[in-house]
């Protein structure tokens, strides 16, 4: 599937994140080594699954 020439990424939303496993798969999807997909935020009330989606966020921008 060609991705629109106005658009690079397609963007993702992700609620209910938990630790962000959903996330990261959708990160780990490349063509041509570039992401498919962007993150654009990731929703989690729990504080600890909140602490495990930003350090994989900070990972990812790596």
């Amino acid at each position: 599937m060609p991705l629109s020439p106005k658009y690079s990424t397609i963007p993702v939303i992700d609620l209910f994140a938990g630790p962000g496993g959903l996330g990261e798969g959708f990160s780990s999807v490349n063509k041509n080594s570039k992401s498919i997909f962007d993150i654009k935020l990731s929703i989690e009330k729990d504080p600890q699954a909140h602490s495990t989606l930003e350090l994989r966020s900070f990972y990812r921008k790596f």
